[in-house]
């Protein structure tokens, strides 16, 4: 249901420059704005603080569920046939999806992260690049432990 708008008042249309907390813009039309001139300041002032501090604010990259996915799942594939391997090894066939433990040096146990972490870990913590080169990572990610002797945890 749509309201129609008050008429303006004879003052109001006598002083149409000062009616509203934004010069020369009516307090009728003020809602039609909402919240733009606060992102807008707020972002002016975030770059601000950034210029001042020395810092390259970076626009965030996104990438998608079927990449975070593919990223947990091969990461949970890995961490099974280590655990296979590891326990097999070691002449043991016992339970450890409850916590897990540690077998001849080696954690054998569940991975403990979900698609979230793995999106926190490749854009907030690597930035969507390499580790090594910089460069920006393509098809060819994967991640791993590298202290075998400790959970699979953010």
């Amino acid at each position: 249901m749509v309201v129609p708008l008050a008429e303006l008042t004879e003052k109001q249309k006598a002083d149409k420059g000062g009616v509203g907390t934004v010069n020369n813009i009516q307090v009728r039309l003020l809602p039609v704005l909402g919240t733009m001139p606060v992102i807008i300041r707020q972002s002016l002032a975030t770059y601000a603080l950034c210029q001042l501090g020395g810092v390259n604010p970076v626009a965030g990259e996104q990438i998608g569920w079927n990449v975070r996915h593919r990223l947990h799942q091969h990461l949970k594939n890995r961490e099974k046939k280590l655990k296979d391997k590891v326990l097999t090894a070691a002449g043991e066939m016992v339970d450890v999806s409850n916590g897990g433990r540690i077998v001849n040096g080696t954690f054998v146990g569940p991975v403990q992260i979900n698609d979230g972490d793995v999106e926190c870990l490749i854009l907030e913590v690597w930035r969507n690049r390499c580790a090594v080169t910089k460069e920006r990572l393509g098809v060819g990610v994967e991640l791993m432990r590298w202290d075998l002797t400790k959970p699979s945890t953010c």
